[in-house]
């Protein structure tokens, strides 16, 4: 059984490259290029909090 895990990027263009920076500080910036192949799954369109922070 194949583990995928998935978080929510910012996506910058860069010549032939995308890459891929996420919000959270855990995680690595990831390069997509031709020898580097990636798959975007979705994006995301709103956020809705409810409630006071």
């Amino acid at each position: 059984m194949e583990v995928t895990k998935a978080t929510l990027k910012r996506i910058k263009h860069v010549s032939d490259t995308i890459e891929l920076i996420p919000d959270n500080d855990d995680y690595n910036t990831i390069i997509l290029d031709k020898d580097h192949p990636g798959r975007i799954l979705g994006k995301k369109i709103q956020m809705i909090r409810y409630g006071s922070r």
